[in-house]
């Protein structure tokens, strides 16, 4: 198949992680450059790509009334987030589009432009999900991101970012209980640095991202064991990710009671290094490239080896390409699938 248009997002959406069902890809939803209406494609391990992207932003701003503005832009507020200047200007500000409230409960809505822009209503007022991601980062210690994520969007935002274990304790009612929570559980898991639980020790706690970093270390260690004798002599062996998802019961549980007027009824904790679609046996590479960002009319073609979260890890040759593909939303690309 072959596609031109811009990428709006990429949604984990189909995904339901109460029934975990085998592997998954993720739905990239591209706006079909003639038509302007949205195309869902799936990108499976062992298929032929070629990815043309052309650098140009388009503004992907959804109106109330469902349709994209698609406005070429000039000057890039926020990376993350392609809106041109006149969509930046119907929005009361972009904190609020990051989950940083700009006035208080008993204020909002404070301006005419939180109900024209649908901010009052689809983001600010509804629930969220408390979670966060643990990575291991060595033999013995990990990494952990603290997040947050609205009701609608769910489970998307935890799976784009590629972690191998998903911990979920809270469900807030609105944008500002969730920033309180989110703060607060960020001071808690920082007082955990340092310690030991289930033989692991937590290095580093944060709310920052740090995907593709992270996800170049999941590779190396998924290559690594893929490439041991122990692998083909299928000899039995405690996994690291057992050892962290020990961890993420026990750190989910204190936050779970820290919150306790907004803990879920039990601490759900996901072992998603499992879900992600991935042909282990095309991880064998000579070197690996991150793709974060475009400068010029980019072409990448290759087999594609599966997905880390938004990641899509493509190979040609002998080199494995990590490409974040969030990080191209509102891009013009050209895909051909065979």
């Amino acid at each position: 198949m072959e596609l031109k248009g811009v990428l709006a997002y990429i949604s984990w959406s189909h995904v339901n992680l109460d029934h975990i069902k085998g592997r998954y890809v993720p739905k990239l939803v591209v706006i079909e450059s003639r038509s302007r209406k949205e195309i869902e494609v799936e990108m499976k391990p062992g298929q032929q790509l070629e990815l043309m992207v052309i650098p140009q932003r388009y503004c992907i701003f959804r109106k109330p009334d469902g349709k994209y503005c698609l406005s070429p832009i000039g000057r890039l507020h926020v990376e993350s987030i392609p809106f041109c200047e006149r969509c930046y200007n119907l929005i009361p500000s972009i904190k609020c589009i990051v989950g940083e409230p700009q006035c208080k409960e008993e204020e909002a809505p404070k301006s005419i432009k939180c109900i024209k822009s649908g901010i009052y209503q689809d983001r600010c007022k509804v629930p969220r999900f408390h979670y966060f991601l643990a990575y291991p980062i060595g033999h013995n210690s990990v990494y952990i991101k603290v997040g947050i994520q609205r009701e609608t969007t769910y489970p998307t935002r935890v799976l784009e970012q590629g972690a191998p274990i998903i911990a979920l304790y809270a469900k807030t009612p609105n944008i500002w209980k969730g920033r309180e929570v989110e703060v607060e559980s960020r001071l808690v898991l920082e007082e955990m640095v340092g310690k030991s639980i289930s033989g692991l020790r937590i290095e580093h706690a944060s709310e920052k991202k740090r995907t593709i970093a992270m996800v170049e270390k999941l590779v190396r260690r998924r290559s690594s064991i893929a490439s041991t004798l122990e692998s083909f002599m299928e000899v039995k062996h405690e996994d690291i990710y057992d050892l962290v998802v020990r961890l993420a019961r026990e750190v989910g549980h204190v936050l779970a009671e820290r919150f306790r007027g907004y803990k879920l009824p039990e601490v759900k904790v996901i072992r998603a290094i499992d879900l992600y679609d991935m042909d282990e046996a095309l991880l064998r590479y000579d070197r690996i490239e991150e793709i974060t960002s475009i400068r010029g009319t980019s072409k990448f073609k290759g087999t594609v080896v599966g997905w880390l979260g938004s990641c899509l890890l493509l190979k040609e040759k002998g080199i494995l390409r990590i490409i974040d593909l969030r990080r191209l939303r509102g891009c013009l690309i050209n895909i051909s699938i065979s």
